[in-house]
Protein backbone atom coordinates (compact mmCIF):
# COMPACT_ATOMS: atom_id res chain seq x y z
CA UNK A 1 0.00 0.00 0.00
CA UNK A 2 1.41 3.40 -0.71
CA UNK A 3 2.13 5.64 1.75
CA UNK A 4 -0.22 9.05 2.16
CA UNK A 5 0.99 12.60 1.83
CA UNK A 6 0.70 14.49 4.98
CA UNK A 7 -0.14 17.94 5.38
CA UNK A 8 1.89 21.10 4.00
CA UNK A 9 3.90 22.96 6.80
CA UNK A 10 2.22 26.25 6.47
CA UNK A 11 5.82 28.51 5.12
CA UNK A 12 8.05 25.43 5.32
CA UNK A 13 7.23 24.12 1.73
CA UNK A 14 7.96 20.53 3.05
CA UNK A 15 5.24 17.87 3.72
CA UNK A 16 4.98 15.65 7.01
CA UNK A 17 4.52 11.80 6.53
CA UNK A 18 1.51 10.31 9.07
CA UNK A 19 4.69 9.14 10.91
CA UNK A 20 5.93 12.37 11.83
CA UNK A 21 4.22 15.16 14.19
CA UNK A 22 4.56 18.87 13.17
CA UNK A 23 6.86 20.71 15.66
CA UNK A 24 4.39 23.24 16.72
CA UNK A 25 6.76 24.87 18.98
CA UNK A 26 8.94 25.21 16.21
CA UNK A 27 6.24 26.58 13.76
CA UNK A 28 5.24 29.53 15.86
CA UNK A 29 8.47 30.58 16.17
CA UNK A 30 9.61 30.69 12.65
CA UNK A 31 5.91 32.28 11.74
CA UNK A 32 5.64 34.50 14.90
CA UNK A 33 5.92 37.52 12.78
CA UNK A 34 3.06 36.15 10.43
CA UNK A 35 0.46 35.59 13.33
CA UNK A 36 0.87 39.05 15.02
CA UNK A 37 0.03 40.83 11.54
CA UNK A 38 -2.72 38.44 11.02
CA UNK A 39 -4.02 39.03 14.80
CA UNK A 40 -3.58 43.16 14.65
CA UNK A 41 -5.72 42.76 11.11
CA UNK A 42 -7.95 40.96 12.98
CA UNK A 43 -8.70 43.10 15.85
CA UNK A 44 -8.49 46.42 13.37
CA UNK A 45 -11.77 45.01 11.48
CA UNK A 46 -13.38 44.50 14.44
CA UNK A 47 -12.71 48.07 15.43
CA UNK A 48 -14.13 49.18 12.31
CA UNK A 49 -17.32 47.49 12.15
CA UNK A 50 -17.82 48.54 16.04
CA UNK A 51 -17.24 51.80 14.53
CA UNK A 52 -18.80 52.11 11.73
CA UNK A 53 -21.97 50.75 13.65
CA UNK A 54 -21.77 53.56 15.73
CA UNK A 55 -20.94 55.91 13.17
CA UNK A 56 -24.07 55.13 11.40
CA UNK A 57 -26.08 55.45 14.50
CA UNK A 58 -24.93 58.86 14.98
CA UNK A 59 -25.58 60.00 11.46
CA UNK A 60 -28.82 58.39 10.90
CA UNK A 61 -30.37 56.67 13.58
CA UNK A 62 -33.15 53.82 13.00
CA UNK A 63 -35.97 54.64 14.31
CA UNK A 64 -36.80 51.52 16.68
CA UNK A 65 -39.31 53.06 19.71
CA UNK A 66 -39.20 49.42 21.29
CA UNK A 67 -35.75 49.31 21.58
CA UNK A 68 -34.37 52.98 22.91
CA UNK A 69 -34.15 53.08 26.15
CA UNK A 70 -34.81 56.38 28.31
CA UNK A 71 -31.96 57.11 30.57
CA UNK A 72 -31.68 54.94 33.45
CA UNK A 73 -33.47 57.04 36.55
CA UNK A 74 -31.44 54.61 39.35
CA UNK A 75 -29.44 56.06 41.39
CA UNK A 76 -30.05 59.83 40.13
CA UNK A 77 -29.69 62.42 43.07
CA UNK A 78 -31.53 65.88 43.50
CA UNK A 79 -29.36 67.79 41.54
CA UNK A 80 -29.71 68.31 38.17
CA UNK A 81 -27.65 66.11 35.98
CA UNK A 82 -26.87 67.74 32.55
CA UNK A 83 -25.93 64.55 31.25
CA UNK A 84 -29.23 62.56 31.88
CA UNK A 85 -30.82 65.81 29.84
CA UNK A 86 -28.31 65.44 27.20
CA UNK A 87 -28.92 61.93 26.81
CA UNK A 88 -32.85 62.59 26.95
CA UNK A 89 -32.33 64.71 23.73
CA UNK A 90 -30.71 61.97 21.95
CA UNK A 91 -33.21 59.23 22.89
CA UNK A 92 -36.03 61.79 21.45
CA UNK A 93 -34.19 62.34 18.52
CA UNK A 94 -33.23 59.13 17.78
CA UNK A 95 -37.02 57.71 17.36
CA UNK A 96 -37.32 60.13 14.36
CA UNK A 97 -39.05 63.34 13.35
CA UNK A 98 -42.31 63.65 15.73
CA UNK A 99 -44.60 64.87 14.02
CA UNK A 100 -48.67 64.61 13.68
CA UNK A 101 -49.32 60.78 13.44
CA UNK A 102 -46.09 59.53 13.80
CA UNK A 103 -44.78 56.71 15.86
CA UNK A 104 -42.32 58.43 17.23
CA UNK A 105 -44.70 61.01 18.75
CA UNK A 106 -46.95 58.43 20.04
CA UNK A 107 -43.74 56.87 21.54
CA UNK A 108 -42.63 60.18 23.10
CA UNK A 109 -45.91 61.21 24.71
CA UNK A 110 -45.85 57.46 26.38
CA UNK A 111 -42.56 57.52 27.97
CA UNK A 112 -42.75 61.21 29.09
CA UNK A 113 -45.57 59.76 30.68
CA UNK A 114 -44.33 56.79 32.43
CA UNK A 115 -41.33 58.88 33.42
CA UNK A 116 -43.72 61.29 35.26
CA UNK A 117 -45.55 58.73 36.84
CA UNK A 118 -42.44 57.35 37.93
CA UNK A 119 -41.25 59.97 39.46
CA UNK A 120 -44.16 60.27 41.59
CA UNK A 121 -46.41 62.93 39.77
CA UNK A 122 -50.19 63.08 39.04
CA UNK A 123 -50.87 62.92 35.05
CA UNK A 124 -53.99 62.92 32.81
CA UNK A 125 -53.83 63.77 29.23
CA UNK A 126 -56.06 66.24 27.38
CA UNK A 127 -56.72 64.85 24.10
CA UNK A 128 -57.23 67.23 20.95
CA UNK A 129 -57.91 67.38 16.85
CA UNK A 130 -55.87 69.57 15.29
CA UNK A 131 -56.05 68.99 11.25
CA UNK A 132 -58.33 65.84 11.60
CA UNK A 133 -55.89 64.22 13.46
CA UNK A 134 -55.92 63.30 16.95
CA UNK A 135 -53.53 65.30 19.43
CA UNK A 136 -52.76 65.33 23.40
CA UNK A 137 -51.13 67.25 26.04
CA UNK A 138 -49.73 65.96 28.92
CA UNK A 139 -50.14 67.55 32.40
CA UNK A 140 -48.47 66.82 35.11
CA UNK A 141 -48.69 68.18 39.23
CA UNK A 142 -47.30 68.00 41.94
CA UNK A 143 -46.89 69.64 45.86
CA UNK A 144 -49.65 70.76 48.01
CA UNK A 145 -51.43 73.61 48.27
CA UNK A 146 -52.60 76.29 45.72
CA UNK A 147 -50.44 76.30 42.69
CA UNK A 148 -47.99 78.69 42.36
CA UNK A 149 -46.77 78.11 38.43
CA UNK A 150 -46.80 76.43 35.58
CA UNK A 151 -44.00 75.48 33.17
CA UNK A 152 -44.56 74.39 29.46
CA UNK A 153 -42.99 72.76 26.42
CA UNK A 154 -44.15 71.61 23.05
CA UNK A 155 -43.10 67.69 22.35
CA UNK A 156 -44.24 67.23 18.38
CA UNK A 157 -41.42 68.83 16.17
CA UNK A 158 -41.82 70.30 12.95
CA UNK A 159 -42.97 68.65 9.31
CA UNK A 160 -40.49 70.81 7.45
CA UNK A 161 -36.71 71.71 7.62
CA UNK A 162 -37.87 74.72 5.46
CA UNK A 163 -34.76 76.83 6.75
CA UNK A 164 -32.32 74.48 5.94
CA UNK A 165 -29.17 76.22 3.85
CA UNK A 166 -29.89 72.98 0.89
CA UNK A 167 -33.22 73.82 -0.93
CA UNK A 168 -33.91 70.45 -1.41
CA UNK A 169 -34.07 68.98 2.01
CA UNK A 170 -36.48 72.19 2.98
CA UNK A 171 -39.72 69.34 2.38
CA UNK A 172 -38.04 66.65 4.65
CA UNK A 173 -38.66 66.94 8.38
CA UNK A 174 -35.81 68.14 10.71
CA UNK A 175 -34.92 65.52 13.81
CA UNK A 176 -36.18 68.18 16.24
CA UNK A 177 -33.10 68.14 19.06
CA UNK A 178 -33.04 71.59 19.99
CA UNK A 179 -36.61 72.59 18.44
CA UNK A 180 -39.08 70.28 21.00
CA UNK A 181 -36.63 67.80 22.46
CA UNK A 182 -34.57 70.10 24.42
CA UNK A 183 -37.47 71.73 26.47
CA UNK A 184 -38.79 67.83 26.92
CA UNK A 185 -35.21 67.13 28.36
CA UNK A 186 -35.05 69.89 30.97
CA UNK A 187 -39.03 69.22 31.96
CA UNK A 188 -38.39 65.80 33.04
CA UNK A 189 -35.19 65.84 34.70
CA UNK A 190 -36.93 68.91 36.68
CA UNK A 191 -39.31 66.49 37.64
CA UNK A 192 -37.05 64.58 38.91
CA UNK A 193 -34.94 66.74 40.76
CA UNK A 194 -38.09 68.83 42.35
CA UNK A 195 -38.01 68.44 46.26
CA UNK A 196 -42.19 67.44 45.80
CA UNK A 197 -42.05 67.61 49.47
CA UNK A 198 -41.23 71.14 49.86
CA UNK A 199 -42.59 72.61 47.36
CA UNK A 200 -44.53 76.00 48.81
CA UNK A 201 -47.09 75.12 46.67
CA UNK A 202 -48.59 73.10 43.49
CA UNK A 203 -46.44 72.99 40.61
CA UNK A 204 -47.41 71.84 36.92
CA UNK A 205 -45.51 70.79 34.12
CA UNK A 206 -47.34 70.77 31.06
CA UNK A 207 -46.20 69.17 27.97
CA UNK A 208 -47.98 70.40 25.00
CA UNK A 209 -48.13 68.75 21.49
CA UNK A 210 -49.98 70.67 18.31
CA UNK A 211 -46.73 73.36 18.24
CA UNK A 212 -46.90 73.31 14.19
CA UNK A 213 -49.93 72.47 12.32
CA UNK A 214 -49.04 70.13 8.84
CA UNK A 215 -47.41 72.92 7.03
CA UNK A 216 -44.83 73.51 9.68
CA UNK A 217 -46.30 76.71 10.95
CA UNK A 218 -46.30 77.43 14.92
CA UNK A 219 -50.13 77.12 15.78
CA UNK A 220 -49.68 76.34 19.38
CA UNK A 221 -52.81 74.30 19.17
CA UNK A 222 -52.04 72.80 22.59
CA UNK A 223 -51.53 76.34 24.51
CA UNK A 224 -55.33 77.46 23.40
CA UNK A 225 -56.39 73.34 23.91
CA UNK A 226 -54.89 73.98 26.86
CA UNK A 227 -57.07 77.22 28.09
CA UNK A 228 -60.56 75.59 26.68
CA UNK A 229 -59.96 72.60 28.63
CA UNK A 230 -58.81 73.99 32.49
CA UNK A 231 -60.88 76.16 34.18
CA UNK A 232 -59.06 79.64 35.37
CA UNK A 233 -59.73 79.92 38.78
CA UNK A 234 -57.52 76.03 39.09
CA UNK A 235 -54.89 77.34 36.69
CA UNK A 236 -51.54 78.69 38.26
CA UNK A 237 -51.37 82.56 38.42
CA UNK A 238 -47.54 82.10 36.73
CA UNK A 239 -46.18 80.54 33.77
CA UNK A 240 -43.15 80.06 31.99
CA UNK A 241 -42.81 78.22 28.51
CA UNK A 242 -39.46 76.85 27.25
CA UNK A 243 -37.90 76.23 23.96
CA UNK A 244 -34.36 75.82 22.15
CA UNK A 245 -32.27 75.77 24.96
CA UNK A 246 -29.70 73.60 24.31
CA UNK A 247 -27.42 75.94 22.15
CA UNK A 248 -24.26 76.81 22.29
CA UNK A 249 -23.29 79.85 23.84
CA UNK A 250 -27.35 80.44 23.96
CA UNK A 251 -28.48 83.64 25.55
CA UNK A 252 -32.36 84.51 26.29
CA UNK A 253 -33.58 87.40 25.93
CA UNK A 254 -37.01 88.97 27.10
CA UNK A 255 -40.08 87.73 24.66
CA UNK A 256 -41.74 91.20 24.04
CA UNK A 257 -45.19 89.38 24.00
CA UNK A 258 -44.04 87.84 27.45
CA UNK A 259 -44.96 89.59 30.89
CA UNK A 260 -41.86 92.06 31.51
CA UNK A 261 -42.26 91.53 35.54
CA UNK A 262 -42.53 87.63 35.62
CA UNK A 263 -39.66 87.89 32.56
CA UNK A 264 -37.62 90.17 35.19
CA UNK A 265 -37.82 88.29 38.45
CA UNK A 266 -36.85 85.07 36.68
CA UNK A 267 -33.61 87.06 35.04
CA UNK A 268 -33.18 88.83 37.92
CA UNK A 269 -33.01 85.05 39.73
CA UNK A 270 -30.35 84.05 36.60
CA UNK A 271 -28.07 86.73 37.78
CA UNK A 272 -28.00 86.07 41.41
CA UNK A 273 -27.12 82.40 40.36
CA UNK A 274 -24.12 83.45 38.35
CA UNK A 275 -26.30 82.76 35.00
CA UNK A 276 -26.27 86.30 33.92
CA UNK A 277 -24.55 86.11 31.09
CA UNK A 278 -26.85 83.73 29.39
CA UNK A 279 -29.77 86.03 30.17
CA UNK A 280 -29.77 89.45 28.69
CA UNK A 281 -31.85 91.91 30.55
CA UNK A 282 -33.06 93.14 26.75
CA UNK A 283 -36.11 92.58 24.40
CA UNK A 284 -35.73 90.74 21.06
CA UNK A 285 -38.46 89.00 18.75
CA UNK A 286 -38.98 85.84 19.61
CA UNK A 287 -40.54 82.55 18.97
CA UNK A 288 -44.64 82.20 19.21
CA UNK A 289 -45.23 79.13 21.32
CA UNK A 290 -48.40 80.07 22.99
CA UNK A 291 -47.91 82.84 25.17
CA UNK A 292 -49.69 85.18 22.94
CA UNK A 293 -52.91 82.89 24.20
CA UNK A 294 -51.72 82.37 27.60
CA UNK A 295 -51.40 86.59 28.30
CA UNK A 296 -54.58 86.84 26.68
CA UNK A 297 -56.42 83.92 28.91
CA UNK A 298 -55.04 86.14 32.23
CA UNK A 299 -52.02 83.91 32.82
CA UNK A 300 -48.49 86.40 32.93
CA UNK A 301 -46.45 84.24 31.04
CA UNK A 302 -42.31 84.49 30.63
CA UNK A 303 -40.69 82.79 28.10
CA UNK A 304 -37.26 81.29 28.06
CA UNK A 305 -36.39 80.26 24.40
CA UNK A 306 -33.35 80.56 22.22
CA UNK A 307 -33.77 83.20 19.27
CA UNK A 308 -30.30 83.06 17.27
CA UNK A 309 -29.86 79.01 16.49
CA UNK A 310 -28.57 78.32 13.25
CA UNK A 311 -29.88 75.15 12.90
CA UNK A 312 -33.30 75.62 13.51
CA UNK A 313 -35.92 73.71 11.87
CA UNK A 314 -32.82 72.67 9.89
CA UNK A 315 -31.68 69.46 8.95
CA UNK A 316 -28.75 70.20 11.19
CA UNK A 317 -30.43 69.94 14.71
CA UNK A 318 -29.31 67.16 15.70
CA UNK A 319 -28.02 66.09 19.42
CA UNK A 320 -24.33 66.82 18.90
CA UNK A 321 -25.21 70.43 18.38
CA UNK A 322 -26.73 70.05 21.96
CA UNK A 323 -24.77 71.95 24.92
CA UNK A 324 -25.63 69.40 28.41
CA UNK A 325 -24.19 72.72 30.44
CA UNK A 326 -27.17 75.27 28.63
CA UNK A 327 -29.65 73.04 29.41
CA UNK A 328 -28.44 72.32 32.92
CA UNK A 329 -27.85 76.31 33.34
CA UNK A 330 -32.13 76.71 32.52
CA UNK A 331 -33.13 73.31 34.90
CA UNK A 332 -31.27 74.41 37.67
CA UNK A 333 -32.75 78.20 37.26
CA UNK A 334 -36.18 76.75 37.26
CA UNK A 335 -35.64 74.31 40.36
CA UNK A 336 -34.72 77.58 42.67
CA UNK A 337 -37.58 79.58 41.56
CA UNK A 338 -40.04 76.71 41.83
CA UNK A 339 -38.83 75.31 45.01
CA UNK A 340 -38.71 79.52 46.53
CA UNK A 341 -41.58 80.80 44.50
CA UNK A 342 -44.01 82.07 47.32
CA UNK A 343 -47.81 81.22 46.70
Amino acid sequence: MGSVAGPRVPGSGKQVTGAKRVDLRGWLRANWLELALLLVLAGAGLWLISAGREIWQTVRPEPTPTLARMPAREGASAVFDSQRAAGIVSFLAALGPRTAGSDALAVTAERIEQELRAGGWQVETQPFDLEGLPRRNIVARAGAGQPIALVGVHYDSSPLADRDPNEASRSQPGPGANDGASGVAVLLELARTLDQESLPGEVWLVFFDGQYDGAGAPSAAGVRAFIEQTNPASRPPAAALLDLLGGVAQQFTFDPAADPALSQQIWQLAEELGYGGWFAPESAAGLELGQTALQGAGLPTAVIAGSSYPAYRTLQDTPDRIDPQGLARVGRLLQVFLENRAP
